[in-house]
């Protein structure tokens, strides 16, 4: 009895070890199955970055809105403590003290919001006086407002170079530096029926693809927050890439695109559902951000220049612009110079 019992338990114990062992190898297999899935939507994600940067763009700046935009008022000398301590404490019980320390709580109050106040009429002056420039296209004011708003922080961050010049109140031209090719994944990353991690060769075909659309919806992307941005109506975007130079063997900038970008057809593109290569056909182009398949080089292609374009003189919406702002301006002044004129009544003595 005491050797069955024995081999009872000494049975249950390999039984409870092997169920341990079962638990632990599904748990390294669901561990193992939990990082492919990781490491696949990883590499999902990563291609999601690079073929919709087009998609993002902050909101349209609204100048004339931010122009027209009061400032802040004031603050007031109030004697909210003062008076309480008046009012609910009888003289006997010496309200006079409640009231002096009611005082000096007013008084820092008061200090506190005329130190908020001058805070706030600073940044008010400031957004007010930028508005005004941009809104008189001021290009200055055009390259403040770049600064201050940072529109390409995201290109940025995929390693991309910008640089602007601002040609015309109208009229803005970009170099975007992209990425090489290195920058798309060489091999397709999915899960295999068993949910293990399987990893090919991408083809080439599709290796190039990805990456036409990469610059090209980079290219897109720049126009698109200089229009958000700006009041201009034509965006030159030149995208070069850095990469070896089959001429000289050496590592150089290669021009692979430029696209005028009109405000007017710009304004038409549904930019969730376009295909970024295939938008760039509705506009004036040069290049196709392609490299070729058999060595791997870019077609190096001659960037547009402000001469290609007829820049004119500012357009009818432009001079629009400039005369609110300008009608604005007289009413700011107007209204000052109103404010110091002080109106008396006549002295008429009775009959």
């Amino acid at each position: 009895m005491v050797e069955q019992a024995a081999r009872r338990q000494e049975r249950e114990a390999v039984k409870a070890r092997r169920e341990i062992e079962r638990q632990r190898k599904a748990l390294i297999k669901l561990t193992e199955q939990e990082q492919a899935r990781l490491e696949v939507q990883a590499y999902e994600n990563d291609l999601d970055v690079l073929l919709s940067i087009h998609k993002e763009c902050r909101d349209p700046i609204d100048w004339m809105g931010l122009f027209c935009i009061l400032p802040p008022a004031p603050p007031s000398k109030l004697a909210r403590h003062e008076l309480e301590a008046i009012f609910k404490k009888p003289a006997a019980l010496g309200s006079s003290d409640q009231a002096a320390a009611g005082a000096e709580a007013d008084f820092a109050s008061l200090e506190t919001a005329q130190k908020n106040y001058l805070d706030e009429h600073a940044q008010w002056h400031y957004w007010h006086t930028l508005a005004q420039s941009i809104l008189q296209q001021n290009v200055g004011a055009y390259s403040q407002a770049i600064n201050d708003f940072a529109p390409f922080a995201e290109i940025a961050q995929l390693g991309s170079a910008m640089r602007f010049v601002i040609h015309t109140p109208t009229f803005v031209e970009c170099t975007l530096t992209v990425n090489g090719l290195n920058i798309i994944p060489s091999e397709i990353k999915s899960l295999n029926a068993s949910a293990k991690l399987s990893t090919r060769k991408m083809p080439q075909g599709r290796f190039h693809e990805i990456y036409q659309d990469y610059v090209c919806g980079s290219a897109l992307r720049v126009a698109r927050e200089i229009f958000a941005l700006l009041p201009v109506e034509h965006v030159l975007v030149t995208t070069v890439v850095n990469d070896t130079d089959p001429a000289s063997g050496n590592m150089a900038e290669i021009p692979v695109l430029s696209v005028r970008f009109d405000q007017p057809t710009f304004n038409t593109l549904q930019f969730d559902h376009l295909d970024p290569s295939d938008s760039i056909s509705l506009f004036e182009a040069r290049g196709d951000a392609t490299a070729s398949r058999r060595s791997g080089a870019f077609t190096r292609i001659q960037p547009f220049t402000p001469e290609d374009f007829s820049l004119g003189s500012i357009s009818a919406r432009s001079g629009l612009l400039l005369l609110v702002a300008r009608a604005q301006e007289q009413r700011e002044l107007i209204k000052t110079a109103s404010s110091k004129i002080r109106i008396s009544e006549p002295n008429v003595s009775p009959a």
